[in-house]
């Protein structure tokens, strides 16, 4: 797309600290780009004020209440998908496997879970909850713990995390889902190959980058979107779900 558009692409990963300060030390500086894309990233008021302050178009992807300047997943319906499902499916004893992770999206999802729950009339505070870093070991580890709580159903918020409770239970002789069910999310490309093949939200994430490139050309080009873009996601019901025993 970008190609198509005759634009090139400077890309920075901001996730460290020390280089986050440095570009905005440097960004004023910066006076030769056209547009600028952030994904998944908070920005303080000095950040916000010092992209602004290049005077060019700015697109915000992944997170909610950028105005129309933004393009996100719809987190909020994404976690009530997964939730309503095992609900559905009669689990009372839902368990979370959380990602240790500070971002808005995992806010948003876990409000979004406590809301499905106390409307379906379970204590949210009630219910085993476990939080773990993204990697298969760490939840495996943190998984087990989980486990060990006595959930009928687990509530991932990663497929790699999910990865990590199949081992967890795979250790304790516990079947998926005959003893647990498992709800992953992003829709991975191993998802399929799990055994059983795990249920997951999935979030188009090729489409958000495409979205929002769509929408920063346009900008560029004087357009101007009245609202934010919002993306669904869609439950891929498989094998890891089924009713409580």
């Amino acid at each position: 797309m970008l190609r198509e558009a005759g634009l090139d692409l400077l890309l920075y990963n901001l996730s460290d600290t020390s280089a986050r300060q440095r570009f905005f030390e440097r960004l004023p500086l910066r006076r030769r780009v056209d547009a600028v894309l952030t994904i998944a990233m908070p920005l303080t008021p000095a950040e916000n004020a010092a992209i602004r302050g290049l005077g060019v178009p700015v697109v915000v992807a992944g997170l909610r209440g950028e105005g129309a300047r933004c393009v996100r997943i719809d987190e909020t319906a994404a976690m009530r998908l997964a939730v309503d499902h095992l609900v559905g499916l009669g689990h009372r004893r839902i368990g979370h496997l959380a990602a240790a992770f500070d971002a808005p999206t995992f806010d948003e999802r876990e409000a979004a879970r406590r809301q499905v729950l106390a409307a379906a009339g379970l204590d949210p505070d009630a219910l085993p909850r476990v939080l773990t870093d993204i990697t298969i070991d760490d939840a495996q580890a943190a998984g087990g713990a989980l486990l060990d709580e006595g959930p009928t159903a687990v509530m991932c918020d990663d497929d790699i995390i999910a990865a990590g409770l199949y081992l967890a239970a795979r250790e304790r002789r516990l079947r998926i889902p005959a003893d647990v069910s498992v709800v992953g999310f992003d829709d991975m490309d191993f998802a399929r190959v799990l055994e059983p093949a795990l249920t997951t939200v999935a979030l188009d994430a090729e489409l958000l980058g495409a979205t929002a490139f769509a929408l920063l050309v346009a900008r560029m080009n004087g357009g101007r979107a009245r609202r934010p873009t919002v993306l669904p996601a869609e439950l891929i019901v498989r094998g890891s779900t089924g009713p409580p025993r």
